[in-house]
């Protein structure tokens, strides 16, 4: 047996030093190649990152290292080295299965390192042998020839013990033999990490790895002499157990069938297991150093945007107020020249015309500018434009990276139970990003206070310089002999009024500066949040915080949905009685209308009059800055703009179609008010066409056509054509192009023939919708009216319509704005809910929860799509406002019915205007039937109540009636 396990052994080393070594070697020398690849690629980025920022070169080490280890489920032994595993296989099948052969003496003798029960099993044994031989051993005292005494004979499963040994334990020997590279390969990769993330871009050297490559030299030539050593004790303990098996000290059991395939499968996955868990720990390592490269970019982008915005900030000032203030100091100086060098007897002219000029250019020109350049967007909104950017920044984060669950040094496998996911952009957002910007609230806030009283100085600059002056030519008439005193008067006067611009002036600067010292200490202290997220410890601690809250917040969540459910089906129940109620209402008004002694007298003048009244007080005692960020006009800062992706969804798909080759047009559909223009701008802004966009306002039905004409000259570059219908072949031999027609509803008057310049452009559009791809907007009542009588609708393939904005999306348009002032709001709870022992019950936070869900709700019943005026009652709305943020009271929808008082003239008048969007007096004049002297009076009378502004010589209904007045029309089935 002992010749035969020899033999076995030198057939094995022979496979080892041929098939088994050249498979270690071959995994060294591709993941040594991998390494290699690696770092040269990163040292060639960092020599070639000249033209990069910091975050863009981030970037590219990033996606250097985006497949680099990626988790597997491993790889069994029997894979990893086929041709070895199946040569043993082979070599073990060559050896007899069993063997019977005497035991030895040691079987049957008690050794030093036998266990105590052992020994008196050895020695119960060897009575029971000697017992069993006493016949033979006394025969041979009286032979001449002895006869041998054997000991019992033992079955040997050699094949199985075998497979165990070579198959089984030696696998699971040269495990360590594979974790002394991987260790090596671990600690290179980290040198590496370390070695890039202290690199600079300016000035670095390659990183030395003379030292890891001698280590692998090393690992490899010790690698034949480690397998072929373990082999030798692994046929060692072959041998023993040959010797002992089916003996008192071991037992067979374990080879046989079903035990020794158990061992063998166990084997493999223990290599599977450890190849898995090397896989885990290098995915764990290379997730580490992702996860990093995004932080530090983040802290790049952050940097960066932080110099944008010192830039962008210095350019506002110095371009925007620059010349508005350069022209106040020349007005000045050469007011003060003029002055000084004027006679007596020109004196008081030059007087009155420096005060003229005043008047003229600083009161009705520059002063009013320099204000509202002051109060722009521009400028207040520069911070907010920086917290969007990092925001971006932040939202690109990868929303799953994995980590080890403890604290490891990768130098050991990762079993796949100790490994995690964890969402960088929900660490950020949960901790560092709210204190971040509750900081930047409150710098805003700062810099919002800071910035109105340099308004409020501005303001009163002309006032300041025409009082003087005022004053100069006042002792003039009272002295006329007293030039120098009433000289030295204007010219004093001047002068303070000069240092007034330049205190204005050196306090922006303050404010820009200070600004710009908080917002580098706000930023440092969220770059150094960020950089802690480096260190997997901290890692571990926020992501159980972040587990412990969501669970709170999943459970409150749930309380919450079933309060909304039980909130809406009581709100439906509520909406359906108030229906009802609203049309017993009517019904009853019409009925008392046809009453003399019931019917209401004409009385709302005055209530019409101190509503609007009260209004235009509570939004005048707001700061100036805040009533900017509210106002009524088309967003250009497209930061502002939220919502409206289902529309522009269905745009997208029209454009697609009309892409294909199809017949493509369409019209965008909403109310007065309601976004129209800004979510024309937002589309532009987006450039989601490939083609040239061009784009037309209509003004007026008398001009449309020339206005169109004209339009289209300048496209086609031609202008031969009398008609728009001229210009069909032009448009259809052309490039092809967008064309958005903005307001087709000024297009046209409701008089015999006013339709025609619509019915031009509606022909235009029929015969030219496959090479131009047109997009038309129009007012919702005016649309409904085009339907009745132009079949409009047939014109246009797709009709998309603005839908109303939901109370979560009418909150973030609020919050966006919001954001940019500072300010922090509180909603007041109402005197019925400081009674309520369930809203006292409530935390603060879910208090303001309850309270904001339920104004926003009011709010967006009441304004429906409208979201210009839910802007302005959310206004209304303003208790109070100071440093600390806006105190919002609870919605109360106004009480406009007062409006039913109104005779048919005016009710009919009100319709005109909605259906034309505004008319100027001649067109009202005309669509009225009407006189001009008696059109002039019931427009000037509503105007003087307050129902109709008028701006640019046109009437159009005021926005703070708009939504009473649709709802008196739908009311006298005027519109639906």
């Amino acid at each position: 047996m002992q010749e035969l396990l020899n033999s076995l052994e030198v057939e094995l080393e022979k496979l080892i030093n041929d098939k088994l070594y050249t498979s270690f070697k071959s995994e060294i020398r591709n993941e040594h190649s991998d390494f290699e690849s690696l770092q040269k690629s990163i040292f060639q980025t960092y020599e070639n990152s000249a033209g990069l920022s910091k975050a863009e070169l981030k970037a590219e080490i990033l996606s250097l290292i985006s497949q680099s280890w990626n988790a597997s489920d491993g790889q069994p032994f029997s894979e990893f080295s086929a041709g070895y595993y199946e040569a043993v296989q082979a070599c073990l099948q060559s050896i007899p299965e069993t063997l019977e052969i005497p035991q030895e003496k040691d079987r049957f003798t008690a050794l030093k390192t036998d266990s105590f029960l052992l020994k008196l099993a050895k020695g119960a044994k060897s009575i029971a042998f000697r017992a069993s031989t006493v016949l033979v051993r006394t025969a041979n005292l009286f032979r001449k020839t002895k006869q041998p005494i054997h000991y019992w004979n033992h079955k040997i499963p050699l094949r199985a013990i075998g497979e165990y040994y070579l198959l089984g334990e030696y696998i699971q020997s040269i495990l360590e033999v594979r974790a002394r590279y991987y260790t090596l390969f671990s600690k290179a990769y980290q040198e590496l990490k370390e070695w890039e993330e202290s690199a600079d871009t300016a000035e670095f050297t390659r990183l030395d790895f003379s030292h890891l490559t001698k280590s692998f030299s090393k690992v490899r030539k010790d690698l034949k002499t480690e397998l072929v050593n373990n082999l030798h004790t692994t046929t060692q303990q072959l041998r023993k157990a040959a010797t002992t098996v089916d003996t008192l000290e071991h037992s067979p059991n374990r080879y046989e069938e079903k035990n020794l395939m158990a061992h063998l499968q166990s084997a493999d996955g223990l290599w599977q297991k450890e190849d898995a868990g090397w896989h885990n720990t290098f995915d764990a390592f290379f997730e580490e150093w992702r996860a990093d490269l995004e932080v530090f970019r983040l802290i790049s982008l952050a940097e960066s945007d932080f110099v944008t915005y010192q830039s962008a900030q210095s350019n506002n000032l110095s371009e925007d107020i620059g010349e508005e203030l350069e022209a106040i100091f020349n007005y000045i100086h050469s007011a003060i020249a003029d002055l000084e060098k004027s006679k007596d007897e020109d004196f008081s002219l030059t007087l009155k015309k420096c005060n003229y000029r005043a008047q003229k250019t600083l009161d009705q020109e520059v002063i009013p500018l320099l204000v509202e350049k002051l109060s722009s967007n521009q400028i207040i909104n520069a911070v907010n434009r920086f917290e969007a950017d990092l925001n971006r920044a932040l939202e690109n984060l990868t929303t799953e990276r994995k980590i080890a669950k403890i604290p490891t040094d990768y130098l050991a496998p990762i079993a796949i139970a100790n490994i995690t996911t964890i969402s960088p952009y929900e660490l950020i957002a949960f901790e560092i990003t709210p204190t971040f910007k509750s900081q930047l609230d409150r710098i805003k806030g700062e810099f919002i206070g800071q910035l109105d009283e340099s308004v409020t100085v501005a303001r009163d600059l002309d006032h300041m310089i025409t009082f003087g002056l005022t004053a100069a030519l006042q002792q003039l008439q009272d002295h006329p002999a007293a030039k120098e005193d009433a000289q030295k008067v204007a010219i004093e006067s001047l002068r303070r009024s000069e240092e007034r611009v330049r205190d204005i002036q050196t306090a922006l600067a303050d404010i820009i500066d200070t600004t710009n010292e908080q917002l580098r200490i706000a930023l440092n202290d969220y770059i150094e949040s960020l950089r802690q997220l480096t260190v997997n410890e901290n890692v571990r601690e926020i992501r159980m915080r972040v587990m412990r809250a969501r669970a709170i917040q999943q459970t409150e969540a749930y309380k919450a949905e079933m309060k909304d459910s039980a909130k809406a089906y009581t709100s439906q129940v509520v909406a359906h009685a108030k229906a009802w109620l609203n049309k017993l209402k009517i019904l009853q008004h019409d009925l008392s209308q046809r009453f003399i002694l019931t019917s209401k007298k004409e009385a709302a003048s005055k209530e019409v009059s101190d509503f609007l009244s009260e209004s235009q007080e509570v939004i005048n005692a707001l700061p100036i800055i805040y009533r900017n960020l509210y106002r009524i006009e088309p967003l250009t800062d497209h930061e502002l703009f939220v919502g409206r992706q289902q529309e522009y969804d269905q745009l997208m798909g029209a454009y697609a179609n009309w892409e294909k080759g199809r017949m493509g047009s369409a019209v965008i559909i909403g109310e007065k008010w309601s976004g129209l223009t800004s979510y024309l701008n937002y589309i532009q802004h987006q450039s989601p066409f490939r083609y040239a966009v061009n784009r037309i306002t209509c003004e007026t039905e008398s001009y449309g056509t020339q206005q169109l004409l004209t339009f289209l000259h300048g496209l086609l570059e031609n202008d031969t054509a009398e008609t728009p219908i001229q210009c069909v072949s032009a448009l259809n031999e052309g490039p092809r192009r967008i064309i958005i027609v903005e307001d087709i509803q000024n297009l046209y008057l409701r008089k015999v023939g006013g339709f025609a310049r619509l019915k031009d452009l509606l022909e235009l559009i029929s015969h030219t919708s496959k090479n131009i791809f047109w997009i038309a907007t129009s007012t919702l009542y005016t649309w409904n009216y085009f339907q009745k009588t132009l079949n409009v609708q047939d014109v246009f393939s797709y009709h998309i319509k603005l839908q109303p904005p939901t109370a979560v999306e009418l909150s973030n348009i609020v919050a966006k704005r919001n954001r940019i002032s500072g300010y922090k709001i509180l909603f007041d709870p109402s005197e019925d809910d400081l009674k309520s022992k369930k809203f006292k019950n409530l935390s603060e936070a879910d208090q303001q929860a309850t309270l904001k869900g339920r104004f926003f709700k009011k709010l967006i019943d009441f304004s429906e799509s409208n979201i210009s005026m839910a802007l302005m009652f959310w206004l209304l709305s303003t208790k109070s406002v100071d440093q600390n943020g806006i105190v919002i009271g609870d919605f109360r929808k106004p009480d406009l019915g007062f409006l039913m008082a109104f005779d048919i003239g005016k009710v009919l008048a009100l319709h005109q205007l909605i259906l034309h969007d505004g008319l100027t007096l001649n067109q009202f004049t005309i669509v009225n039937r009407s006189s001009h002297q008696s059109a002039f009076l019931m427009l000037s009378m509503m105007l003087e109540d307050g129902i109709l502004i008028f701006k640019n010589d046109i009437y159009t209904v005021n926005p703070l009636v708009y939504r009473s007045v649709i709802s008196l029309l739908k009311a006298k089935n005027l519109i639906y």
